[in-house]
């Protein structure tokens, strides 16, 4: 599972990325009011005034966008950068224009709020108070707009700025109540996702205790079958490292491994022990330790269990469809294909009561040899691939 705080560092990144975009628009946007306010259909104000307080809010808007967008800085700490470049042009902005940009003084305050960071979101309308009163100021003294223009300073501040910062302050408590809503179900989904997360690693340590559980009893049964479904579990973690997706899939494989002969438990152990040659009865008898297998894990929940239960029933399959059950080729469930070769190479090498241990070099030729027949061809080129570690589990030298 996604570390929490490592989650919340890539939607700050995805919030500087998607805010830097939104600065790229709105610098287009106030360009092209610039040249429509030129040939007269806007405001109508001094030319060179708007040209002047578009171009400086151009450059404060464009800092965000060439640190984010062009040099890909993924700092979370550029959102305090942003907000105040954000808050210096919308100041350059009512320079200029006076009212007819007064409502752009809510930016900084909904981009902090973007973020749900009450640090960055009181950092804003702190900022944004002393914005409105540096912009009334200097509104008095550059305004576009001649008859505001005439007014000045302290008519300035108590004519707008003072209304402003009361307004201002009603959205602020407003929009500061929506964050602290905001955070509150931000931590119930966080204390949600430790929970099920603890839910999880819970119910695997359940279905790993129960696998190690009836491995040990397999192993007390029968000496020969214990080892072998130990020996088979420690080469489908070596597998598992090229057909796995991650590293708990790895494990998943190696535990669901160790059940693929837990339906022999439902077999007479006299059998399983037998030191001659099964009869032909004797074997049909045997080779339903796949079916009690998958019947033994049927309502086993989780993924452990999954892959242990289509193991369990697909392991004796062969590629050519000469299998227990006649299962051939893609039908195979896709790691079965793999443990099956596992399986045969332990017995081949390992010595039972009723034969001798064959040798590694013939055991490997025959697994090369089956490949396409016995063995799906993928599966014997990487027992090829993994043979010196499968090696190392046997103690083979070279």
């Amino acid at each position: 599972m996604l570390n929490w705080k490592e989650y919340e560092k890539i939607n700050d990144v995805e919030a500087d990325e998607t805010i830097a975009k939104a600065a790229e628009i709105s610098a287009a946007i106030i360009l092209a009011v610039c040249l429509m306010n030129s040939l007269g259909l806007v405001f109508k104000l001094d030319k060179y005034f708007t040209f002047l307080g578009t171009f400086t809010t151009m450059i404060f808007l464009c800092i965000p966008c060439v640190l984010v967008m062009k040099l890909k800085n993924k700092q979370t700490t550029l959102r305090y950068g942003i907000t105040i470049c954000i808050t210096l042009a919308v100041i350059a902005l009512y320079s200029f224009f006076s009212y007819h940009v007064a409502i752009t003084f809510v930016l900084p305050i909904m981009i902090a709020s973007f973020y749900a960071d009450i640090a960055l979101y009181i950092f804003a309308a702190i900022i944004t108070y002393i914005g409105i009163v540096a912009g009334s100021i200097a509104n008095a003294i550059v305004c576009a707009d001649e008859a505001i223009a005439s007014q000045n300073i302290p008519e300035m501040l108590y004519g707008s700025a003072l209304p402003m910062c009361l307004i201002f302050t009603v959205i602020v408590i407003v929009e500061y109540m929506s964050i602290k809503r905001a955070n509150a179900q931000l931590n119930q989904l966080y204390y949600n996702a430790i929970n099920i997360e603890a839910s999880h690693n819970e119910m695997r340590r359940t279905q790993e205790e129960l696998v190690y559980a009836i491995a040990d009893i397999s192993e007390s049964s029968s000496q020969q079958t214990g080892a072998h479904i130990r020996r088979v579990a420690k080469c489908a973690k070596i597998f598992g490292k090229y057909i796995c997706k991650d590293e708990n899939e790895i494990e998943y494989l190696s535990i669901a491994s160790m059940l693929h002969d837990v339906g022999k438990l439902m077999i007479p152990n006299e059998l399983i022990e037998k030191q001659t040659r099964l009869t032909d009865e004797e074997y049909e008898i045997v080779k339903r330790h796949t079916d009690e297998g998958r019947k033994l894990l049927q309502n086993a929940p989780g993924r452990i269990m999954e892959m242990a239960r289509n193991i369990a029933y697909y392991h004796h399959e062969r590629w050519d469809g000469k299998g227990y059950h006649n299962i051939k080729g893609e039908d195979i469930e896709y790691y079965s294909r793999y443990i099956a070769v596992l399986d045969v190479f332990d017995a081949l090498i390992s010595p039972r009561s009723y034969k001798e241990g064959w040798s590694p070099e013939k055991v490997y030729e025959e697994i090369v040899s089956q490949s396409g027949k016995q063995f799906a061809p993928e599966a014997v080129r990487l027992f090829i691939k993994c043979y010196p570690e499968i090696k190392e589990v046997y103690g083979i030298k070279d």
